[in-house]
């Protein structure tokens, strides 16, 4: 049977996750000090402090990655047997993955954070230990490891200690504020992503696929719930800092019940409304990477501009992440035309 190489339902869920990023980084870089410390007397603290499980949306995102990953290794499969893809252009592409971090965090912050630790680093350490693993093991084994890669989180924090090295931080996090997204907990999402991928390829839309989904939603998010672990800590010292990037396990978990109920969600609304090929949706889908870099470089630059031109009020805060989402959306549309005009290139030269 074949199946789609496009998840529409995926779209949809990216979309949204992509959108709340945007808004999400546009109201922090306004309201705090150095992207790092809140003003609570600020007049959106008690606002944020109560939608904290907006955060949900972009901290879904790794589980998107896991998913392109595999849509990606079936388009360039050689053979029936999809696993028997080149690692070389996929290690190529992890790599360029983390420099392309590197180049971010150096024009965004400077040279005194340039070897941050942040998404695109952890995505393409990510990318390069799948392709390892699927070297010398099979998916349902592979399946099996990353997803409980994230009960070794606590073990390992145990083993790094409190004072981690550079490996030690990228393993599990640490306080400096310089090593966001650490492998434990958070390469389980990735694998997460991946296994959906997998299944969405071989099952489709079929009902035994969309009952999955939904069995997952609703133990990960009731697991996670009872044991109260899926609201967002906020610490106004350090908004970015280990109530975000270094949860409870029981968050992960219920991470990815989210996530299952989004795809189910749009798998839905779209059986009825169809998103548009060049609708906003797939601008925002398929232009995730550039958005993404685009937004954090031009947007906190400019955001350090704009409280110096214009007080903040409710409306203007709300007018400057409506400005970059719209942004991001130009970057996303622009992306996908581009992508589209290299594709005609490379078939008319396939002709010839």
């Amino acid at each position: 049977m074949s199946h789609p190489s496009r998840w529409s339902g995926l779209d949809g869920a990216k979309f949204l996750c992509i959108l709340f990023m945007v808004f999400i980084h546009a109201t922090f870089w306004l309201v705090t000090d150095q992207d790092e410390v809140m003003n609570t007397r600020s007049f959106l603290y008690p606002i944020i402090n109560h939608t904290t499980f907006l955060g949900l949306f972009p901290l879904s995102l790794p589980i998107t990655a896991g998913c392109g990953l595999r849509f990606y290794l079936e388009k360039i499969r050689t053979h029936t047997d999809w696993e028997s893809f080149r690692l070389l252009p996929l290690l190529k592409i992890s790599i360029g993955i983390m420099l392309l971090g590197y180049v971010m965090t150096l024009l965004t912050w400077g040279g005194g954070h340039a070897f941050e630790w942040d998404v695109l680093h952890f995505v393409g350490l990510s990318y390069l230990v799948i392709a390892l693993a699927l070297k010398v093991t099979t998916v349902p084994v592979f399946a099996v490891l990353g997803f409980f890669s994230f009960l070794l989180t606590d073990i390992v924090r145990q083993l790094v200690g409190a004072n981690p090295g550079f490996l030690g931080a990228v393993l599990v996090g640490d306080q400096s504020g310089d090593f966001f997204w650490p492998f434990f907990p958070w390469f389980s999402t990735v694998v997460f992503g991946f296994v959906l991928a997998h299944c969405y390829i071989r099952f489709g839309k079929s009902s035994r696929f969309q009952w999955g989904l939904g069995l997952i939603a609703l133990l990960g998010l009731g697991f996670a719930y009872t044991n109260q672990d899926l609201a967002l800590v906020l610490d106004p010292q350090f908004v970015w800092g280990p109530g975000v990037f270094q949860p409870p396990l029981g968050f992960i978990v219920g991470l990815m019940g989210f996530f299952s109920l989004l795809l189910l969600i749009f798998d839905g609304l779209n059986a009825y409304w169809p998103p548009s090929p060049n609708g906003v949706v797939r601008s925002f889908s398929q232009g995730i990477l550039w958005i993404y870099l685009a937004h954090i470089i031009v947007g906190a630059r400019l955001a350090q501009l704009y409280v110096k031109w214009i007080p903040l009020s409710l409306w203007t805060v709300l007018l400057f992440a409506f400005l970059m989402i719209l942004f991001s959306w130009f970057v996303g549309r622009l992306s996908v035309r581009l992508a589209e005009k290299q594709l005609r290139i490379t078939l008319v030269k396939v002709k010839n």
